[in-house]
């Protein structure tokens, strides 16, 4: 027997629309039907595919009804559940478990028939909670589709989209591959000028020789890069596309001293390299982009005064080509091209430092190894490449290469 009062029933009841407008009188017969149900959390009170025979009613605690693990909704005191039960005996179409402990109140649908027998009108009242229950469904369902029509709506806009975009890169293609064979061809003029004047100054100016040579090294260079544009269109390369040899790091330092010593000096930077002479397999050409990349960066952010330093390191089987600054540092947002999968899109970089790192990143994966960076802003930073195939120096070790302020 129920614990509530026939009072207490009766104003639950009124609480809830199915039933707000019935009179007293039908009230209190429903309330001599109901039966009081505790439930403990997690205690499932109906299960999905069950036949239903009852609804239920709550009157204290919460309820969640589900599909699976799927939450649907969560009904608290004043709510109610399973009314389709009282019209047929149709499978439960979700399951109700309880959230905390629970009181609900249950109607069963012999006792609703009974009273409906006497009461016409109560069987009316219940059908018209259940139409305006339908409608509002129906509403919904039109809303759905009116989103589902702007989404996909929205979906075919997004697909021209990216048909014009793939027409644009496409186009973005042919301008490039036009443009690296202009340059090519202008470059491949100007390497052979250069040739013949380094020829004609070994004999006449023997103090500008060396100038010279570095000039056709870095037009040669030029060269290649095109080359790499013109065979894989704009993209940046991949492992497929490496060129891998020996790579003597002490002889690549030194290219690169000959390369920046005057632009740190005229900066006030200096300039160190102490590498030793280990052979890595690596893309001479990437390898070379990358300490260019890192190397300038680090005298161009470096006030004058301050010590810019290339290092090479063996720890764990793993060696380390590190590029040292005393500059402002880097914040974690600057970063980013190092870390962030998404900066590596081409639209996604949004200036020369982002996509200065984005290619040296790439370059680096691309050769199987990884790069990191150690700062903090006011105190420089440490770009760490790190590559796995190598072989140690001969001898001691303690072979240095060269030094430049």
């Amino acid at each position: 027997m129920s614990t509530m009062q026939l009072s207490s029933q009766v104003q639950a009841l009124q609480k809830i629309s199915l039933f707000s407008e019935l009179p007293e009188q039908v009230l209190q017969q429903l309330a001599s039907e109901l039966q009081e149900v505790e439930a403990q959390k997690d205690h499932v009170i109906i299960r999905k595919g069950d036949e239903g025979d009852s609804m239920f009613l709550v009157v204290r605690g919460a309820v969640m009804v589900h599909d699976g693990d799927r939450i649907l909704a969560t009904l608290i005191a004043g709510e109610y559940f399973g009314e389709y039960a009282l019209i047929d005996n149709y499978t439960r179409s979700a399951s109700v478990t309880a959230t905390q402990p629970t009181i609900l109140l249950q109607l069963s649908r012999e006792g609703f028939n009974t009273i409906m027998e006497q009461h016409p009108k109560l069987k009316d009242a219940v059908l018209k909670e259940l139409i305006k229950r339908l409608r509002n469904l129906n509403a919904i369902q039109e809303q759905l589709i009116r989103s589902n029509n702007e989404i996909q709506s929205q979906k075919r806009e997004i697909q021209q989209m990216n048909a014009y975009l793939s027409e644009v890169n496409e186009e973005k293609d042919k301008i490039m591959r036009i443009l690296a064979h202009e340059l090519k061809n202008t470059l491949t003029s100007t390497i052979s000028i250069s040739e013949t004047l380094q020829e004609e100054l070994k004999e006449r100016t023997p103090d500008l020789t060396e100038y010279m040579e570095r000039m056709t090294s870095s037009l040669w260079r030029m060269n290649d890069r095109i080359d790499r544009i013109l065979s894989v269109k704009s993209k940046l390369p991949a492992e497929k596309e490496l060129e891998v040899t020996e790579v003597n790091l002490s002889e690549l330092t030194d290219e690169l001293a000959k390369q920046f010593n005057e632009v740190a000096m005229e900066k006030g930077v200096k300039l160190v390299f102490k590498t030793e002479p280990y052979i890595a397999n690596l893309d001479r050409i990437y390898i070379h982009e990358i300490l260019e990349n890192l190397i300038g960066n680090a005298i161009k952010f470096s006030p004058g005064g301050k010590r810019v330093l290339v290092r090479t390191e063996e720890k764990e089987d793993i060696l380390n080509i590190i590029v040292s600054d005393q500059g402002p540092g880097m914040s974690e947002q600057a970063k980013k091209p190092l870390t962030d999968p998404e900066i590596m899109d081409e639209v996604n970089i949004k200036n020369a430092s982002d996509l200065s790192l984005t290619i040296v990143r790439k370059f680096t994966e691309a050769m199987g190894g990884t790069i990191e960076c150690q700062s903090e802003p006011g105190k420089g930073a440490d770009f760490i490449l790190k590559f796995k195939e190598y072989q140690k120096p001969e001898g001691d070790g303690k072979f240095w290469g060269i030094f430049k302020s």
